[in-house]
């Protein structure tokens, strides 16, 4: 568990002085421009509201002349003056050096942060904090990832295997429509009596499965074509007008 070193000050309205908002107490190593950035953005924290609860909070900045500060803010009551709503701003100062072993999340360091001050109150110490970095959360396991990296890594295309009529389509230079290749070869592999029943053989060449897909033309349409001439569809299977892919169950 790493330990981050920081730098303090304390700034706000307390019921023991007369002073107003101002800063009550600084470590040694604090330098005055970084006091001034400090004083700014506590000051454009903004008072809160008369309806609303005390409760405290925390905020980060990064100065712009380096390091970072983590600020608790803690209600303190009323001021001296009897008004409601007073704060205190304890800041830790954290070089970007040590703020980076705290994984840049400023909740790690809120423990070290107080929000009691007395008058007895007149100087600070540098102070350490040991901090719980939190881990990375693993990924889901997707065994794909394996062999697509495997492939990458020989300098190989990666390419997704192809269904049976997106082959005939890629032999006759036809630019399948995956919801039409799905849908065709599910209807053969699922009815082997409506594939015997389509005169297949009158196709030239073919293997023995219906496979039709679609084109885009030059117009933005779709356009199916079949991938054989000479295929034969019985009556009671065509339709009489639309795609050769919607094929009536009979």
């Amino acid at each position: 568990m790493p330990t981050v070193r920081f730098e303090q000050a304390v700034y706000g309205s307390f019921a023991f002085w007369d002073r107003g908002y101002a800063l009550l107490a600084q470590s040694p190593g604090c330098r005055p421009e970084w006091i001034a950035e400090f004083l700014a953005a506590c000051r454009h924290y903004g008072q809160p509201r008369g309806d609303s609860p005390e409760a405290p909070g925390l905020f980060s900045l990064r100065l712009k002349f380096g390091p970072w500060i983590v600020v608790g803010v803690s209600p303190q009551g009323h001021d001296d003056r009897g008004r409601p709503g007073a704060l205190a701003f304890h800041s830790l100062f954290v070089t970007p050096r040590e703020y980076r072993k705290a994984g840049h999340v400023p909740f790690g360091l809120s423990g070290a942060l107080r929000g009691d001050w007395t008058a007895e109150t007149r100087t600070l110490p540098p102070g350490t904090w040991p901090v719980e970095v939190p881990g990375t959360p693993e990924p889901p396991h997707d065994p794909r990832a394996l062999r697509i990296a495997a492939v990458l890594a020989r300098g190989e295309e990666l390419r997704e295997p192809l269904g049976a009529a997106a082959r005939r389509l890629r032999q006759q230079g036809v630019t399948p429509v995956p919801e039409g290749e799905t849908a065709v070869d599910g209807l053969l592999e699922s009815d082997p009596d409506r594939r015997h029943a389509l005169d297949l053989g009158s196709a030239p060449g073919h293997s023995g499965r219906l496979s039709c897909g679609g084109a885009k033309s030059d117009s933005k349409t779709s356009d199916v074509v079949p991938p054989f001439d000479g295929l034969t569809v019985p009556e009671s299977s065509r339709m009489a007008r639309g795609s050769p892919l919607r094929l009536l169950r009979t």
